[in-house]
């Protein structure tokens, strides 16, 4: 069962309708038809959401993304800085110049 299902006390006891003719879903039926429903909302809204992102990039935004893809990000950039730093620090006091 889900986390979701684990944790609903009528879904644990296993409740099911006293009338079979109603038609009615027993808990467990209704409980899991509702997660899955609850998914598919969580779906759609993460689809909404990107589709909301990729509207609102800008050229920037996409050079960046393009960047990031090749592995020029902030950590990457601020390593270079400090590999740069380290030799040239070691140059300048082994050559005393600057």
């Amino acid at each position: 069962m889900s986390e979701f299902l684990a944790s609903c006390p009528i879904a644990r006891t296993g409740h099911i309708c006293a009338t079979s003719s109603c038609g009615c879903l027993s808990s467990v039926e209704y409980l899991q038809k509702s997660e899955h429903l609850q998914e598919q909302l969580k779906e759609l809204r993460s689809e909404i959401e990107v589709l909301k992102v990729e509207e609102k990039q800008s050229h920037l935004d996409e050079i960046h993304d393009q960047n990031v893809l090749q592995g020029n990000g902030k950590y990457a950039t601020i390593g270079r800085v400090r590999h740069f730093s380290y030799f040239f620090s070691r140059f300048v006091s082994i050559y005393g110049c600057c």
